[in-house]
């Protein structure tokens, strides 16, 4: 079981503010390096940026500077992404909302999942094929970020939702 500690919770909140920044990072300087790592639309799927990579390195650092396992976080990371698709996907999409606090919670709220709750959840050893496949899964997850970054589907998942209306530029 890992421990919220003052240096986990310290890396939460440099993490979760590193995320944000990452928000505004390719709209700052447009290159390539920055379009990998920061989103590079208001799509639902770029999104998952702000979540990804903080995470990924939130749990590097806390495995190194205190040997705690990295498989909870990168399943708890797999998880909230997920949700963050899901219920991007019914308030924005379904509902057609468009709320920035609703985001900033939402984002605060699946940080503190990935790198703090569903972590201190997991008991026992984070050995077997669940945890294998959730590194593996992570891999995969990025290897699609950086892919759909330059080549997305078509599909509503990956169309920018920057308009005021989001309706109005949704085809459908």
């Amino acid at each position: 079981m890992i421990k919220n500690t003052k240096p986990v919770m310290l890396i939460f909140a440099v993490a979760a503010l590193l995320g944000a920044a990452l928000h505004f990072l390719y709209h700052l300087l447009p290159i390539l390096p920055f379009a990998v790592l920061a989103p590079v639309d208001e799509s639902l799927f770029q999104h998952l940026k702000l979540l990804y990579w903080p995470v990924l390195l939130a749990a590097l650092v806390l495995k190194k500077k205190e040997g705690q396992s990295v498989r909870p976080r990168l399943l708890g990371l797999l998880l909230s992404s997920a949700l963050m698709l899901v219920v991007g996907w019914v308030y924005h999409i379904t509902l057609g909302g468009s709320s920035l606090l609703f985001d900033i919670t939402l984002y605060v709220l699946l940080m503190f999942f990935a790198l703090l709750l569903f972590p201190a959840l997991c008991r026992g050893e984070q050995t077997g094929k669940l945890w294998d496949a959730a590194v593996y899964l992570t891999v995969v997850l990025g290897v699609l970020l950086v892919l759909f970054t330059f080549f997305p589907p078509n599909h509503l998942l990956f169309y920018d939702l920057s308009g005021a209306n989001t309706w109005s530029v949704l085809p459908c």
